[in-house]
């Protein structure tokens, strides 16, 4: 047996040009970006899925490749099955790439008429402006399947806050690279679950200075340059799994920084702090041209940045000149007890690990802090042409990287030349 939940959307939204979907063989609206189309329905058990294509069908990708997922073409028609949810890429020759959001079936939806509960309904586009909430407790934003919000959220200082549903937060039109789109600040118990979240000029979804967050299934898509997907800021125990996380910049990144000056959209406190006990999990993952894969740093302005996990990823791509596995320690923070642990990683281009101390143009502090204790277990890398580097050390010291398992291809890498890697300050860099 087999489920399904499509959405209404409201008729004035703009469709593909592209693409339309079949899900079940019935319709699934398709939604436009400047990078990508997407669309997005919940489902459970086996489903059947048809892509109908613009043009002619020479050539196509399912991605992610982990899911093994076979395909037939018929003229303009892709047609494939998946037997659970799942987050998928169709790219067709010709076309802008075409994401699946195959979102699992909802649990507990609040209830409209709790007067905690913040409920935008289906089949309308919200002009509301940006919303806030300021130190409030036990507060529930919900945004159905099929509601789009024109604009971004924050929070300060808020306990158990909730943001959740199959909708979609769109701050395409702002203007401005200080505008972060998601934002939680100073905030406890928090759970992100399910949106949809696109277009913003600068960060997506900011987690600064919280403690104890749990993001399950956010799916964000930037094209701006400065668009990370998912920024950890001075936070702590946090979880993030089941996520696609598209930026035109990282995908996720881990920071201690303060850019505190007021704006509504930007920091309103301090978000220099400790950062630990960070994991990021089954995760999808895409880079445009900026940025990078899996990042900590640049800015590490606090005493420590330990225990953080990366675990059974899929990296669609890296485009740019940036990197998969990357710390950049500009500023003095000790970072260590890093895990990179079962992750595939299918297009790079330049760097593949880069690790590094260094004063860079996002620098503050006037020392420098070291990288310790890395471990790379389990990770598979289609082979690339592109003579990509790998890059260790700088102006601190960097002492224990330990590749446990890793492959190009069939090949297993035992040395730093396998990976046309360059060291400097750098010791026990190890291969098993």
């Amino acid at each position: 047996m087999s489920k399904l939940v499509n959405y209404e959307w409201s008729k004035f939204l703009k469709a593909s040009e592209s693409y339309s979907l079949k899900v079940n063989e019935k319709n699934i609206f398709v939604h436009t970006t400047p990078l990508v189309d997407f669309a997005t329905f919940s489902c459970e058990g086996e489903i059947e899925i048809e892509v109908i294509s613009a043009v002619l069908i020479s050539d196509a990708k399912v991605q992610p490749a982990s899911q093994g997922i076979e395909y037939s073409i018929d003229g303009k028609s892709l047609k494939f099955s998946i037997s659970k949810p799942s987050h998928l890429m169709v790219t067709i020759e010709g076309l802008p790439e075409l994401f699946i959001y195959a979102n699992p079936l909802e649990v507990d939806v609040p209830d409209e008429n709790d007067e905690n509960v913040t409920f935008f309904k289906a089949g309308q586009v919200y002009d509301v402006g940006r919303l806030t909430i300021d130190d409030k407790d036990n507060q529930t934003i919900y945004v159905e399947g099929g509601a789009v919000l024109k604009d971004g959220f924050n929070a300060l200082r808020c306990n158990k806050i909730t943001l959740r549903g199959r909708g979609i937060f769109d701050s395409s039109f702002v203007k401005g690279r200080d505008y972060r789109q998601l934002v939680f600040e100073g905030c406890k118990d928090v759970t992100i679950e399910g949106v949809v979240s696109i277009g913003p000029p600068a960060w997506n979804t900011v987690l600064g200075m919280c403690d104890g967050v749990y993001v399950d299934n956010l799916k964000t898509i930037g094209w701006k340059v400065c668009s990370d997907a998912l920024d950890i800021v001075g936070s702590k125990n946090v979880v993030a799994a089941n996520c696609f996380l598209c930026g035109n910049d990282d995908c996720v990144a881990i920071k201690s920084v303060s850019y505190s000056n007021g704006d509504g959209s930007t920091p309103r406190i301090d978000w220099r702090g400790d950062v630990e006990n960070v994991e990021v999990r089954d995760c999808v993952m895409y880079n445009a041209h900026a940025g990078n894969v899996m990042e900590i740093g640049f800015e590490t302005q606090t005493e420590s940045i330990k225990n953080i996990s990366f675990k059974n990823i899929d990296v669609l791509c890296c485009h740019g000149h940036g990197g998969v596995f990357t710390i950049h320690n500009g500023d003095r923070a000790v970072i260590e007890d890093i895990l990179y642990e079962d992750i595939r990683v299918e297009h790079y281009f330049d760097k593949l690990v880069d690790f590094r101390i260094m004063h860079s143009r996002y620098s503050v502090d006037k020392t420098r802090g070291s990288i310790k204790n890395i471990k790379l277990k389990n990770i598979f890398c289609i082979p690339n042409i592109y003579n990509s580097l790998s890059l260790f050390g700088g102006q601190g010291d960097l002492d224990g990287v330990k590749f446990e398992n890793f492959y190009f291809g069939e090949e297993k890498v035992k040395s730093l030349a396998q990976l046309n890697g360059f060291a400097y300050n750098a010791e026990n860099i190890t291969f098993e």
